[in-house]
């Protein structure tokens, strides 16, 4: 035979599998005790397959007197179940075999190397047995004729014999007991899983829902164990097996189980462990920390702008937080954001509004509030104070014969005004008086003139400062009080 016949008698798997399709209705039951799967063949790349190492194999396992299923039947079964890998099985797909088949064992094989030309193959196998998905034998078979001439002294090989050299070798330990007929146990396999919520509080009701794989007769019980407790029955929805319990009291990892029972032909429980989900009835704690401005008894003071930033104390998973920012002068929301998904690492606000606009001076409220992956919820806020520019100011003079009293009246401030200037000048462009301080202003004393003009500046903690620049002074008679200025109405009671 040579190469090219080799090559022919090579199927690829999508032949084989559509092959086996029109054979799937007339396929009979297998009782071997062996099921030989088509081997792999590693020379003619993904899904290649040797049926003609395959049919060999099977022929010389049925001459050495063990139990063979049929080639057929195990192609259609192979082609029923969609399995596309020949040279590996899963546990289930093993289990049904076993069933279906009437087989005890699975024999795996791969052939590593094909070349006539060179009279040169290599294969490989092993046996999984079904009940426990073990693998009971393996070994590796491999001839070439540059090392049976050179070695072995033989003389020229023919492609036959080789092939059924290497086979002959490579079963030369197959175990006598191999096609015994063993009990196949019924098995069940997870193929989707769901658990939500994964965390909650506790009495909040969890579901847990499973697509499964069952190999033998369907279970007489599927049910769920969260934790040590005690058992949900399932209850089948199209293809999903779902069940549903409240969430116990006290907080902690709990673990899911999936239980299947049967009770023919033997007693089995299968215990398989799906996922875990969380206990948690308490809020997480953190704080907001500040910074970039002052503290002061009356919140925390800022210019240009001020840095949030929210702490953890333990590092708990958020779910969605909430920012907001109120006036208190004016009783309502400015700013507001709302976000799923954790925590920024810090807030920054300039002081202005939800569309940009810049907020007038004073006291303000920032809360934030924020949900744990249980849903608890937790709330931080501090009071804040905006300072951006100083506050009205009044310049009022009294007077007396010859003298003015000049009283400066600074309005209500967030934070201390530190030094001022003033200066007063006659309608000559002469300068009457000159005066400076640290704190607000004092009364000052100036001669009593027509046409006066002053000059006032003033300057708080943050650099924050006021100009009135050549204002006409304001004098009004002894006696004769606007009423305007608190600190002028207090030094006429005075006077």
């Amino acid at each position: 035979m040579t190469g090219r016949d080799v090559k022919c008698v090579r199927h690829p798997l999508k032949i084989l599998f559509l092959a086996a399709l029109f054979a799937w209705g007339s396929s009979r039951s297998a009782e071997g005790g062996i099921a030989v799967f088509p081997f792999e063949d590693l020379t003619m790349g993904v899904a290649g397959i040797n049926m003609e190492v395959t049919e060999h194999t099977v022929e010389l396992l049925n001459e050495m007197g063990y139990r063979v299923a049929p080639p057929d039947a195990v192609v259609a079964f192979l082609a029923r179940h969609r399995v596309r890998w020949t040279g590996w099985v899963d546990r289930i797909t093993a289990r049904k075999a076993g069933e279906e088949l009437g087989a005890t064992y699975i024999l795996l094989g791969t052939v590593m190397e094909v070349d006539p030309d060179r009279m040169a193959f290599g294969i490989c196998a092993r046996v999984v047995r079904v009940s426990d998905y073990q693998v009971v034998w393996g070994r590796t078979a491999a001839l070439s004729e540059v090392r049976t001439v050179t070695l072995l002294g033989l003389g020229k090989l023919h492609w036959p014999k080789v092939e059924a050299t290497v086979l002959k070798e490579l079963f030369e330990t197959f175990p006598e007991d191999m096609a015994r007929r063993r009990t196949v146990r019924p098995d069940i396999g997870v193929l989707q899983m769901f658990l939500r919520p994964r965390h909650a509080r506790g009495s909040r009701e969890i579901t847990c829902g499973v697509r499964v794989d069952i190999s033998g007769p369907p279970p007489t019980f599927i049910g769920f164990q969260p934790g040590k407790g005690k058992m949900v029955p399932a209850v089948k929805k199209g293809v999903y097996y779902t069940g549903t319990w409240r969430a116990p009291a006290t907080e902690g990892s709990y673990p899911v189980h999936l239980v299947a029972r049967w009770t023919t032909p033997s007693r089995v429980e299968k215990k398989i462990f799906l996922a875990s989900f969380y206990v948690d009835n308490h809020p997480p704690s953190f704080t907001l920390k500040v910074s970039h401005g002052r503290h002061l008894p009356a919140g925390f003071a800022f210019r240009r702008y001020v840095r949030m930033v929210p702490v953890l104390e333990a590092g708990e998973p958020v779910s969605r937080w909430r920012l907001e920012i109120s006036s208190i002068e004016e009783e309502g929301v400015v700013v507001r954001e709302e976000r799923e998904g954790s925590l920024p690492g810090a807030f920054t606000w300039r002081g202005t509004d939800g569309t940009g606009y810049a907020l007038p001076n004073g006291p303000y409220i920032v809360r934030v509030t924020l949900w744990d992956l249980a849903g608890n919820i937790a709330r931080a806020e501090k009071r804040l104070l905006l300072v951006r520019q100083l506050p009205k100011v009044t310049v009022e003079a009294v007077a007396e014969k010859e003298t003015l009293d000049v009283v400066v009246t600074v309005g209500k401030h967030l934070i201390p005004v530190t030094d001022w200037r003033f200066e007063i000048w006659d309608n000559e462009g002469n300068l009457l008086v000159q005066r400076e301080g640290e704190g607000t202003p004092e009364m000052i004393k100036a001669p009593n003139r027509k046409g006066l003009r002053y000059t006032l500046e003033l300057r708080d903690d943050f650099g924050n400062r006021l100009v009135l620049r050549n204002r006409k002074l304001r004098i009004v008679k002894a006696g004769v009080y606007t009423g305007k200025t608190k600190k002028l109405k207090r030094w006429i009671n005075e006077f």
